[in-house]
């Protein structure tokens, strides 16, 4: 019998306190970030990729933002709720592109990676495996 009252307390307890202190806890952050592509192909690791990426932002009130490029900053907008735009970036590796307040408080952030058609850890056999010469 307890098993069961103790299994109902923690239930309760999981649907309605839980929920309310962590929401309490967290800020609320209403910045939408898109980014495409998100991706971007080199022959090779190492190389330097060179893409126009389409930054899109909405924010549910006007914010001053600025996009960075890991620590670098690329571009940035005074009191905006929407913006789009097409900015021109150089990467040698995947790369974080955050938004970021006045104070420097992250709003949101992405991932825009690198990727390879060749490896350079491994080599293509020149012979498939069954070959008899």
């Amino acid at each position: 019998m307890t098993i069961k009252i103790f299994s109902l307390v923690l239930l309760l307890l999981s649907v309605f306190v839980i929920p309310k202190s962590l929401s309490s806890n967290t800020p609320s952050n209403d910045v939408e970030l898109s980014l495409t592509p998100l991706a971007c192909f080199v022959k090779t690791i190492g190389d330097v990729c060179h893409l126009t990426i389409k930054v899109s932002w909405q924010s549910a009130s006007p914010i001053n933002a600025c996009l960075y490029q890991n620590v670098e900053k690329i571009h940035c907008w005074s009191a905006k709720s929407k913006v789009t735009k097409k900015i021109m970036v150089s990467l040698s590796e995947s790369m974080i592109f955050s938004l970021k307040g006045d104070n420097n408080e992250i709003y949101t952030q992405q991932q825009v990676a690198i990727a390879a058609s060749t490896s350079k850890k491994y080599r293509r056999r020149l012979r498939a495996d069954w070959s008899l010469f």
